[in-house]
């Protein structure tokens, strides 16, 4: 066996250890320049305390769901009733007639909860209202079409379902309330005095197509409600309002 020259076998192991060491001073040269690229923004993220998890919400164990309410929600909005339990609300549903409402909650898988009841009178839609939230939780979302034989039902709502907590309120409301030659600012002062609650209008307004007007179809009018609840609007019109006067 071939032996090496003690001269040369320590001048080859000198060269060894010096460039393992180069070698080492090379890989913390570059750790240090990955973190300062990461920047101070990035370190002191890391350098955070992991924060406790958020409230549950729906789908997590223990969590209660969302609670929505819809009025007059059985014949053009029920497919806003449907599309909200869809999307993990509990849904109650106030509408006169029982029969509808119970289609809709089957339909819904059990999401939809039906509540039969006439909106003008206002001591049974405070007792329906406040029991439903002792059964479902608070209303954090409201879709409210009340015809005008009820003029005090749109504020009685709002101030059952506010309660004190945020809940954003969504008023649907015919073409007639962007009349220009009529226009309501005290619409909105009375909603927005209450606390907690956010005011949005959705206006139905109606469609022109080849130089004729038509009024909406239920499903565009869906659509164009929960294009609204998407948006978060102040004010939504669906459809058009412009010009007024081809309003069929």
């Amino acid at each position: 066996m071939w032996l090496w020259p003690r001269g040369l076998l320590s001048l080859v192991q000198r060269r060894v250890r010096r460039r393992l060491a180069i070698g080492a001073l090379w890989i913390a040269a570059a750790a240090c320049s990955s973190r300062d690229v990461a920047g101070p923004a990035s370190r002191a993220r890391d350098e955070q305390p992991q924060l406790a998890s958020q409230p549950a919400r729906e789908g997590q164990a223990g969590a209660r769901p969302r609670h929505a309410l819809v009025v007059g929600g059985t014949g053009m909005l029920s497919r806003v009733s449907l599309e909200l339990a869809r999307r993990g609300y509990t849904t109650s549903v106030i509408a006169r007639r029982r029969e509808p409402l119970e289609r809709l909650a089957q339909e819904s898988g059990g999401r939809i909860h039906p509540m039969a009841l006439d909106y003008g009178h206002a001591d049974q839609l405070a007792s329906e209202l406040e029991e439903a939230i002792r059964a479902h939780g608070p209303i954090e979302l409201v879709v409210a079409w009340i015809h005008s034989n009820a003029p005090e039902a749109p504020l009685a709502v709002a101030r059952t379902a506010a309660g004190g907590h945020a809940v954003d309120y969504f008023h649907v409301l015919g073409s007639a309330a962007d009349d220009p030659s009529q226009p309501d600012e005290s619409r909105r002062a009375g909603f927005e005095a209450i606390s907690g609650l956010v005011y949005h209008e959705v206006i139905l307004g109606f469609a022109i197509e080849d130089g004729s007007s038509r009024w909406l179809t239920d499903e565009e009018i869906s659509t164009g409600v929960l294009a609204a609840i998407d948006r978060r609007e102040p004010r939504w019109i669906v459809g058009t309002t412009r010009p007024w006067s081809a309003r069929p």
